[in-house]
C-alpha cells in the first residue's frame, strides 16, 4: 500500500486539556407556514406538504442550482372534496401519506365510502380509504384506481372494510419495484374490526401492485390476526431503496403491553415471510407505532423509545437481529436516509430529534446531534408525531402550527475522530467563505496555530511546489476561508476530550454545484445533477524521484459521498473524460488516495488507494466530508480541472 509521508507538528507540543465538546453542526431551519403541515412525505427530488382541510398538498421540488427545497405546484384533492359535503376535513385527506420517485399514497382514514354521489357527511362512519397520484409531464395527477366517493372519484376503499371505524389506510407506504414502473404499496389499519367483533381493534395489512404504465391496482393479500387489540398495521414501512420486497409492520398491542415489529418479505406467490419478530427491552410498552426500514436498520419506536437493529444478514437477505441499540427516549416517529438515523421527541426534554450516525457503534450519549428547534416559537407539542429525513434534510409535521418545519445540515453529519492526535484528511462540505477557523470549529476550543491544545489544523498551500510531501499550512484561529480555499481539503487532528465527530458548525449555507444537469451528462448515471471544478496543477519535474507529476489535496464541497465512477477529469477546451481515459492519455491517474488511519504513524500518514473499480477490501466511494489526493501525470494541461460530481 502506497504512502504519503508528510510533514506534521510534534505531539508533544500539545497539552490537551477539556471535555469533549457538545455536538454541534450548523444547521438552518426553514417555515412553511399556512401549508397544514397534517404529514410529510418525499424522496431525494420531490416533497409534500398535505393539508387535510383543503385534502391537498404543496410540492417542494429540489433544485440543484441553489442546493435548496423550493415551491413546485399544488397537488390538487379528490373530486369529492369539491362534489362532497364536509369532504375535507372530515376524511383526514392527507394525515397520512408517502412517497417514491413518481408515485404519492395518500391515506384518508376517516373517509365514508357509500359508493353513491358522496362520501361525507356530518357525521363520517371511519372507514378509510386512499388515493394514488403519479407524476406525468411534470404534474402529479390523481390516478382512476376506484369509484369509492361516486362515478367520476378516484378515491379507492378497500372493499371488504365493512366495518364502522375501522379507519382503512390510517398508515400507507409506497416503494417502487425494480426499474420498471411497478410500486409496491403497503396500508396499515389497526383499528380495523373483525367482522362481528366490533371495537376488538385486531388490525390489518394489505399490500398491492400499483402500476403505472396503465394505472392498474392490484391487492396482493390482506392480512388480520383474530387477536383482539394486536393493533396489526399501527405503522408501515417499505425498504426504500433496497429490496423492495421486504417491509416492517407494527403491531403496538401484540404480547400486550410490549407490542412487537414484524419484519416480512412480500413473495411472488402473492403471500408473506415472517423474517424476524423484534421486540423492546423489558419493561416497555407500545412498541411498532412508529416504523422505517433500510437495508442497514429496521427502526422502530415504542411509548417512551426508539429502537435500532442492524442487518446481521445482506440486502437481498436480509436478518435483523444485530441489537437492539436504544437511540431516543422520546417515542416518536422515526425515520432514516443513507445510514443516518432520525428518532423525534416532542413535548419532553425537547422539541426536535436525535440524529445518530452509527447507531450501532456510536456511543449514543456522546455522539447523537440534539436537532433541537429551540429558537422555533409556537406549539410544537405534535413536532414527534411525523417526521421525514431525506439526505441532509430533516422534514417536521406541525399541524398544531399548520405548518411544516425544515431543519437542514449544510455540513452534513460530521467525520469521526477516534484518537487524539491521529490526522485525517477531510474536507468542508459547505460554504464557509468569509468565515474564520474559530467560526466553522471554535466549540472545539482553540487551535495549535494559535497556541492551542484542542484541535490542529492545516490547509491545501496552492502556492507550494506540487512535487511536495507537505504541500500545506498550519492555520491558526483568526485565519479567514477565501473561496480558493474551498476547493481543496484539510489535515486535521483532535486533541484529548475532543474525540467523537467533528463537523462544521457555522456556514454561510450550502456549496452549490457549478453546473447543474437537465440529464444524463457525460456518461453519468441519471442521478448524478451537477458538478463543482476543482483547478488542478501543472505538473512539474521532481529531482528526488526523477519523474513529472503533481500532487493536489482535494476538496469534497458537498455534503454525500461521491463515487470514483463518477468523478470526470475536464482536459479544457471542452474535453471531459473518465479518471481512466485520462489516465491512459498520462494527464491524471484513476487512482484517488484517501487516508487510512489504520495505516498511520506518529511521523506519516497512510493511504489507501481507491478506484472506480474498488479496491478490496475498500468499496469505491469517498465518504462524505472525506478529503483525498489525486495526481496529475506528465501530460496534464494548462486549463485542467477534475469535476466532483453530486448525486440525488
Amino acid at each position: 500500500m502506497r504512502k504519503l509521508h508528510l510533514l506534521i507538528f510534534a505531539c508533544s507540543t500539545l497539552a490537551f486539556l477539556s471535555p469533549s465538546p457538545a455536538d454541534v453542526p450548523d444547521r438552518v431551519v426553514t417555515e412553511f407556514p399556512n401549508s397544514g403541515g397534517d404529514s410529510v412525505t418525499g424522496d431525494e427530488d420531490w416533497f409534500f406538504i398535505a393539508d387535510a382541510d383543503s385534502c391537498s398538498l404543496a410540492a417542494y421540488r429540489f433544485d440543484y442550482a441553489t442546493m435548496s427545497w423550493l415551491f413546485d405546484q399544488t397537488v390538487p384533492p379528490p373530486v369529492s372534496a369539491t362534489s362532497a359535503p364536509n369532504f375535507c376535513p372530515f376524511s383526514e385527506f392527507g394525515t397520512v401519506s408517502s412517497s417514491d420517485e413518481e408515485v404519492l399514497v395518500v391515506g384518508a382514514p376517516g373517509l365514508q365510502p357509500n359508493g353513491g354521489n358522496a362520501c361525507n357527511d356530518a357525521t363520517p362512519n371511519n372507514r378509510g380509504g386512499f388515493a394514488v397520484y403519479e407524476l406525468e409531464n411534470g404534474t402529479w395527477t390523481i390516478q382512476p384506481i376506484g369509484n369509492a366517493c361516486g362515478p367520476g372519484d378516484n378515491l379507492l376503499f378497500t372493499p371488504d372494510a365493512t366495518s364502522n371505524n375501522d379507519r382503512i389506510a390510517e398508515k400507507v407506504t409506497v416503494s417502487k419495484v425494480g426499474a420498471g414502473s411497478v410500486y409496491l404499496i403497503g396500508i396499515g389499519s389497526p383499528g380495523y374490526d373483525r367482522p362481528g367483533f366490533a371495537g376488538d381493534n385486531q388490525g390489518r395489512i394489505g399490500y398491492y401492485r400499483y402500476d403505472a404504465s396503465n394505472n392498474s391496482l392490484t391487492s396482493i393479500f390482506n392480512v388480520v390476526t383474530g387477536t383482539p387489540e394486536s393493533q396489526l398495521g399501527s405503522a408501515i414501512s417499505l425498504n426504500q431503496g433496497g429490496s423492495d420486497s421486504y417491509s416492517i409492520v407494527g403491531g403496538a398491542g401484540f404480547a400486550d403491553p410490549e407490542g412487537r415489529a414484524y419484519v416480512i418479505e412480500v413473495t411472488d406467490s402473492n403471500s408473506f415471510r415472517i423474517v424476524n419478530v423484534l421486540a423492546p427491552n423489558g419493561g416497555d410498552t407500545g412498541l411498532g407505532q412508529d416504523l422505517s426500514l433500510s437495508s442497514r436498520y429496521a427502526v422502530a419506536s415504542s411509548d417512551g423509545n426508539a429502537y435500532v437493529w442492524g442487518n446481521a444478514g445482506s440486502a437481498a437477505l436480509p436478518d435483523y437481529s444485530d441489537g437492539p441499540a436504544v437511540i431516543s427516549t422520546g417515542g416518536g416517529d422515526v425515520s432514516q436516509s443513507n445510514g443516518i438515523v432520525a428518532a423525534a421527541e416532542g413535548g419532553g426534554a425537547f422539541d426536535g430529534a436525535q440524529i445518530v450516525r452509527a447507531p450501532l457503534i456510536d456511543d449514543l450519549n456522546a455522539d447523537q446531534i440534539v436537532a433541537e428547534l429551540a429558537s422555533t416559537t409556537g406549539n410544537l407539542a405534535d413536532i414527534s408525531e411525523d417526521i421525514r429525513l431525506v439526505r441532509e434534510s430533516l422534514w417536521f409535521a406541525n399541524p398544531s402550527e399548520d405548518r411544516a418545519l425544515l431543519m437542514r445540515f449544510p455540513a452534513g453529519y460530521g467525520i469521526r475522530f477516534d484518537t487524539a492526535f491521529a490526522y485525517q484528511q477531510i474536507s468542508l462540505p459547505c460554504n464557509v467563505v468569509g468565515k474564520t477557523v474559530s467560526e466553522v470549529y471554535g466549540s472545539l476550543g482553540n487551535s495549535a496555530g494559535s497556541g492551542g491544545s484542542d484541535f490542529d489544523i492545516y490547509l491545501y498551500d496552492d502556492n507550494a511546489a506540487v512535487t511536495s510531501g507537505a504541500p500545506y499550512e498550519q492555520l491558526n484561529d483568526s485565519y479567514t476561508f477565501t473561496s480558493d480555499d474551498a476547493n481543496y481539503s484539510l489535515w486535521f487532528a483532535v486533541g484529548a476530550g475532543k474525540e467523537g465527530y467533528v463537523t462544521a458548525e457555522d456556514c454561510v449555507g450550502f456549496s452549490v454545484p457549478d453546473t447543474v444537469y437537465n440529464g444524463p451528462t457525460d456518461g453519468l448515471p441519471a442521478n448524478i445533477r451537477g458538478h463543482r471544478s476543482i483547478p488542478l496543477p501543472q505538473p512539474a519535474f521532481d529531482s528526488k524521484t526523477g519523474k513529472t507529476f503533481a500532487r493536489v489535496m482535494v476538496n469534497n464541497p458537498f455534503p454525500r459521498a461521491v463515487r470514483v465512477a463518477d468523478l470526470r477529469y475536464d482536459a479544457g477546451g471542452g474535453v471531459v473524460k473518465t479518471l481512466a481515459q485520462a489516465e491512459a492519455a498520462n494527464e491524471l491517474s484513476a487512482v484517488i488516495y484517501i487516508y487510512d488511519p489504520a495505516n498511520g504513524s506518529a511521523t506519516s500518514q497512510g493511504y489507501r488507494p481507491v478506484t472506480a473499480a474498488g479496491t478490496p477490501p475498500f468499496n469505491d466511494t469517498i465518504a462524505a466530508q472525506e478529503g483525498f489526493w489525486v495526481e496529475v501525470l506528465d501530460n496534464g494541461s494548462a486549463n485542467q480541472a477534475l469535476r466532483v460530481t453530486v448525486a440525488e
